[in-house]
């Protein structure tokens, strides 16, 4: 079997489990769970009911409620306490999750950009990402609230941006960016990605990469690139390059 946990922030962990066939005995969570499906068919017992969840799909659950569960492979799931959702900008009545399952195509995709981020550790994305799993769900349950919501003005975006692009170098966490600009987490999140089409840790993430093919450009060794630009190391800045660009670092320079 194979395991991997990650602690975001105070009231916010990861886990990602897979083996041959995932048996989960009852048991309940004081966290509100979100959880992905990536391989496997899902036999789900949920207090009284019973219900299945395909290779794909999310599944919900609220805090004390008592679960088992047979049949998955492989599963990321997401364990939230009520004061990270507060602090996320979600009011106490759109916490309580109504439905036990959901197949939507564009929250599998943010799941997997989740589970890539968390094997690099990278914790400010990790958050970030979360947040818009959540944000996900409430658009999902209430379609208007992406409009009927404000949005940060042009200035305070400029500024959100002047301020990732400046600290390329280091990592400017969500909760840093927010707190700066006046904002919730989630807010910040939903207004980057209406102006820009990614939030702000993806943003910021672009213009790493693309500071980095110009360092190349330069000369500059890959190793001194990646730590100019604000990756860990080497393996970072290929990774991510070769994602964007489809070519290794030093292959680009050569």
């Amino acid at each position: 079997m194979k395991q991997k946990f990650l602690k975001i922030k105070e009231g916010a962990e990861l886990s990602f489990v897979s083996a041959d066939e995932l048996v989960f005995p009852p048991h309940s969570h004081d966290e509100y769970v979100i959880s992905h499906n990536f391989s496997g068919h899902e036999k789900v017992k949920l207090d009284s009911k019973h219900f299945e969840a395909a290779e794909g799909t999310t599944t919900l659950y609220n805090p004390g409620q008592i679960q088992s569960s047979c049949g998955v492979r492989s599963i990321l799931s997401v364990y939230l306490t009520t004061p990270y959702l507060t602090e996320a900008g979600i009011a106490a009545r759109d916490i309580d999750f109504e439905v036990s399952v959901v197949n939507d195509p564009a929250l599998a995709a943010t799941f997997g950009v989740l589970r890539s981020l968390m094997e690099d550790d990278d914790c400010d994305s990790v958050s970030e990402q979360t947040n818009m799993i959540l944000l996900q769900l409430l658009v999902r349950k209430n379609p208007l609230c992406a409009d009927t919501k404000s949005h940060m003005g042009s200035a305070r975006l400029t500024a959100a941006q002047a301020m990732l692009r400046d600290n390329l170098d280091q990592n400017v966490s969500l909760d840093a960016l927010s707190k700066e600009l006046g904002v919730t987490p989630l807010h910040l999140i939903r207004s980057f990605v209406k102006s820009c089409g990614v939030p702000p840790m993806t943003w910021q993430r672009i213009k790493r990469i693309e500071a980095a093919r110009d360092l190349l450009r330069n000369g500059i060794a890959p190793t001194d690139v990646a730590y100019q630009v604000g990756f860990s190391d080497q393996a970072h800045l290929t990774r991510w390059f070769k994602r964007a660009y489809k070519i290794t670092p030093a292959a680009f320079q050569k």
